[in-house]
C-alpha cells in the first residue's frame, strides 16, 4: 500500500490509501506477486490509482511536473511488490537527492543453513540481527513498536548494545 498524506495543497483533505492488489500470501515481500489483472472501481488497479491522483491533485502546484512520473511508476510493469516498492523508493531518493545506500535484508544472508522459513520467525531477533550486521547503535522503531501492534523485545536490543528509539 502506498499512502499519500494530506497537506495544505490537497483538494480533498481526507487521506486515502492507494491499493496495489497482491496475492494474499503470508510471505516475505520479495515473494509477493502483484495481481496485475485485478480491477479497482472497474478499472485496472494502476489506472484506478492514476485516476485518483489526477482527480485529487490536478490543480495543485507541480502537478504537471510530477504526474508523468506517477504514470511511469504505476505502469503495470512490475510482477512483484518488492519491484514496485523499490522503483518508487529509488525515484523519490533521486527527487530528494538522497544518496543513502539501500541494503535489502535478504542480501545480508543472516539465516543459517538450518533455518526453516516455514516457521514464524522472532521479529525482534531478526531486526536485531540486521542492526548488528549493519553496525547500528540505535534501532528506530515505528510508532507501533512499543507493543501496540507487535511486541518488540527492547530488552534483547539493550542486552546487545543497540538502543531502541520509538518514533511518534
Amino acid at each position: 500500500k502506498i499512502r499519500i498524506n494530506s497537506n495544505d495543497n490537497i483538494i480533498n483533505p481526507q487521506s486515502k490509501w492507494l491499493k496495489v492488489p497482491v496475492e494474499d500470501k503470508k510471505d516475505f515481500i520479495k515473494h509477493i506477486p502483484i495481481l496485475n489483472k485485478s480491477k479497482l472501481n472497474s478499472f485496472p488497479w494502476n489506472v484506478s490509482i492514476i485516476n485518483d491522483i489526477k482527480l485529487n491533485y490536478n490543480t495543485t502546484p507541480y502537478f504537471n511536473e510530477f504526474f508523468p512520473l506517477y504514470e511511469r511508476l504505476f505502469d503495470d510493469s512490475d510482477d512483484k511488490l518488492i519491484d514496485l516498492n523499490m522503483k518508487i523508493i529509488k525515484q523519490f531518493k533521486k527527487i530528494f537527492n538522497i544518496d543513502t545506500e539501500i541494503v535489502l535484508a535478504s542480501s545480508l544472508k543472516l539465516k543459517d543453513e538450518h533455518y526453516d522459513d516455514t516457521l514464524k520467525s522472532d521479529l525482534s531477533n531478526d531486526l536485531l540481527q540486521i542492526c548488528k550486521a549493519l553496525g547500528a547503535g540505535t534501532y528506530l522503531s515505528g510508532n507501533g513498536g512499543d507493543g501496540s501492534s507487535y511486541n518488540l523485545n527492547s530488552q534483547l536490543f539493550e542486552n546487545n548494545s543497540v538502543k531502541v528509539q520509538f518514533q511518534n
